[in-house]
């Protein structure tokens, strides 16, 4: 988030890269989007999409002309930008040793054609894209909904024991990088709502209420990992595929 100056221009980085970077097999390459179908495909309103381009122009992490936005491969290939496209394949490709780890079933790979990780990168940005717009319709705040998946995956990782311990808002606030106050604000508000709860121990989920975003996370994460394994992505292999390394878990002790 650093990077790009806050969470909504990182995703709709994200967002222009994947319609109009390298990262698809298109041919002829993919053209530049406009505002106005940004700002529709990511439910966003149009001013707020319209002044984060801007900013992001204005950064060089996009260019804009007459016929839209795009992500210049000066952008894609600087080393700041890069590390995120890169660490979003990666993460991608942890969740697929993981999952062969768990002994879940994970498409074959099309065979006879060589992986090439532009193209997984374009399934990871469209995954990530895909986790804000399934869960949009609980919190359209992508701030607030970063709060509520990071409790909601704090809590399955590491609490939901016997005792129930929470999930501290001290904890939140450092996965993400945000400050205290800030986090408070957000959790404070999804507590209102109905989205989380809060005990002694911290913050927890209410699980009833994800039920939905995590069904339809799941059909279209089913749809993506086949559309992975059509760029020759070795399951099995998947170690052999980070652009960098094996991510590690954030420390949330």
């Amino acid at each position: 988030m650093t990077t790009f100056g806050s969470l909504n221009r990182a995703l709709l980085f994200a967002a222009v890269a994947r319609a109009c970077g390298p990262f698809t097999p298109a041919s002829p390459p993919p053209r530049p989007v406009s505002i106005n179908a940004l700002a529709t495909s990511l439910n966003r309103p149009f001013e707020t999409t319209r002044r984060n381009v801007i900013a992001l122009v204005d950064a060089n992490l996009l260019v804009r002309n007459d016929a839209g936005v795009s992500a210049p491969l000066s952008a894609l290939s600087d080393p700041v930008t890069s590390t995120f496209t890169d660490r979003c394949h990666d993460l991608l490709v942890r969740l697929i040793e993981d999952a062969m780890a768990a002994a879940l079933k994970v498409p074959a790979a099309r065979k006879g054609i060589c992986y090439d990780p532009r193209l997984g990168t374009g399934v990871a940005l469209d995954l990530l894209l895909s986790a804000v717009g399934s869960h949009d319709r609980r919190e359209s705040n992508w701030t607030r909904q970063a709060v509520l998946l990071a409790v909601e995956w704090s809590s399955a990782r590491y609490g939901g024991n016997a005792q129930g311990t929470g999930v501290k808002t001290s904890v939140i606030a450092r996965l993400l990088g945000m400050p205290y106050a800030t986090t408070s604000r957000h959790a404070d508000a999804l507590v209102r709502r109905g989205l989380l709860e809060r005990g002694p121990d911290g913050l927890g989920p209410i699980k009833a209420a994800g039920r939905d975003a995590r069904d339809e996370l799941r059909d279209r994460g089913r749809f993506l990992l086949n559309r992975l394994a059509q760029t020759g992505f070795v399951a099995d292999r998947a170690g052999d595929a980070y652009i960098a390394r094996r991510p590690a878990l954030p420390v949330l002790g």
